[in-house]
Formats: structure tokens, sequence, C-alpha cells
């Protein structure tokens, strides 16, 4: 039997301060702040899919239960505890 594979996905766009077309409502995870490797990470979803978006450039509040987001693609972050090279100490 395959084992399943372990992948985190990393979403590469902006935060918007108003709902538009293009952006998301990414929706934060309970245990939201994360580090992997050398950076610090919010944990969200978008729908039932689970994403990573780098914590440095995106401003929110404790009590936030979602942010507004504009992403324009998607890199893996991590495949079976192999962290992207360019997010390793």
């Amino acid at each position: 039997m395959a084992q399943s594979t372990s992948v985190k996905y990393l979403l590469i766009g902006d935060q918007t301060k108003e709902e538009n077309k293009e952006a998301c409502k990414l929706f934060f995870a309970e245990d939201r702040l994360i580090k992997i490797g050398k950076c610090k990470f919010l944990k969200v979803y978008l729908g039932k899919e689970e994403y990573y978006i780098l914590a440095n450039e995106i401003f929110f509040n404790d009590e936030d239960k979602y942010i507004l987001f504009d992403f324009f693609r998607k890199n893996l972050l991590e495949v079976d505890g192999h962290i992207s090279p360019m997010y390793i100490d």
C-alpha cells in the first residue's frame, strides 16, 4: 500500500484591505503562527484546503478570524518533512 505524501503549500501574494474579486478570505487555523525552517508562517484555510503564508508581511489582530489575500502563485513549502531550501536556516 502506498504511503500518503504530506505536502504544505505556500501562497504567494498580497494582503488586501477590502474585498474584491481577486481577494480570497483565508481563515486562520487555531494554531495560526508556525515556524518552518527559519521563517514564521500563518496557517490558513481556503475552503477545506490548508495553506501557509509568510507572517512577516501580514497585519492582523488576535481576534481576527480571517484575512483578505490576493494570491497569484502556490509554491511547495514542505514535502514529507523536507523544507524548501529557500526557508531553511
